[in-house]
């Protein structure tokens, strides 16, 4: 429940969150969920890697339609992983 406790009005000061290398991807979807959560109602944070995490397809597409919605991150970075961002910022399951 990682990003059960990150709720965007309790941590203002998160700029930069890097969780890369986590396995975050391993496991039920629940994470991944979370994750969404948080990125569809953060509006502080600008940079976020989440590299090899394992996020296979499902994961992917969940995340992707979350970021859809954030209009803060312009830093982002999924490398090793079941996609990829494209040209314009947009991460691509593939």
């Amino acid at each position: 429940m990682l990003f059960g406790t990150l709720k965007a009005s309790e941590n203002e000061d998160l700029r930069v969150l890097d969780i890369s290398n986590n396995s975050l991807g391993k496991g039920e979807l629940q994470c991944t969920k979370e994750l969404a959560e948080f990125l569809q109602s953060n509006v502080f944070l600008v940079h976020l890697d989440l590299s090899y995490n394992y996020f296979d397809f499902p994961n992917t597409q969940i995340i992707s339609a979350a970021l859809e919605t954030n209009k803060t991150i312009y830093g982002f970075h999924f490398v090793g992983n079941c996609g990829y961002v494209d040209s314009r910022g947009f991460l691509i399951p593939e």
